[in-house]
């Protein structure tokens, strides 16, 4: 293949990929849509929302997150979800291992304001127009290509040595046994780049919204 027809090849890939993400995230819409929290009322507190640590028990924010330049809310549910998660995520780890591990999911996005949204429309092909359950507080994102581990909070990713897939897989297992509870909707969220031969896809993150019946379980 040219160059232009693997560009060609990916962006008609990414372009079905971003069709299937809308037509997955209407659930989440009916959900959430008419619960959207604007900026200047998460700013003065409205109550809705809270504000998640830098880091917690088997997860921690990316450094936007960690800096303040994007904020760090979730709903009470959602962030329940995100305990939850990560802490089941972290004990069968512990478990497989045999022992205590200093590993850390990576949490890539949390609320989003409809301006942020828009912006994030502009630069990455996988964010929805319109409304989303980022607005609402209601959902956050976990990277698939990487974690943090040890006492420095190393960034590991996909191209790392030393990397285990293993992790990841488990990430996975323990969303599904969420999505079956009823207590979220899971989006695996997929990239792609190619060369003159074939095109790659890979997993790039996992979109996860906490179901409205949630806070009642």
């Amino acid at each position: 293949m040219t160059v232009e027809q693997v560009g060609d090849r990916v962006s008609q890939f990414l372009a079905n990929e971003l069709s299937r993400i809308e037509r997955e995230v209407v659930v989440e819409r009916a959900w959430w849509g008419g619960r959207v929290v604007a900026e200047e009322e998460a700013v003065l507190g409205s109550g809705e929302l809270v504000e998640v640590p830098i880091e917690g028990y088997g997860f921690r924010l990316i450094g936007r997150l960690r800096k303040g330049e994007e904020p760090r809310w979730l709903r009470p549910e959602a962030y329940k979800l995100l305990l939850d998660l990560a802490c089941g995520w972290r004990r069968e780890l512990d478990v497989e291992e045999g022992g205590w591990l200093d590993v850390f999911l990576s949490v890539t996005s949390l609320y989003r304001s409809s301006e942020l949204q828009a912006r994030l429309v502009l630069q990455n092909t996988r964010a929805t127009r319109g409304l989303s359950a980022h607005g609402a507080g209601a959902a956050f994102d976990i990277d698939l290509r990487g974690y943090y581990v040890g006492e420095c909070r190393q960034p590991v990713n996909c191209y790392s040595e030393g990397y285990n897939p293993r992790y990841m897989e488990l990430l996975r297992v323990k969303i599904r046994e969420l999505e079956d509870s009823g207590r979220c909707h899971a989006i695996c969220e997929l990239g792609c780049k190619g060369d003159d031969q074939f095109l790659s896809v890979y997993p790039v993150c996992y979109h996860v919204c906490v179901s409205p019946v949630a806070s009642k379980q």
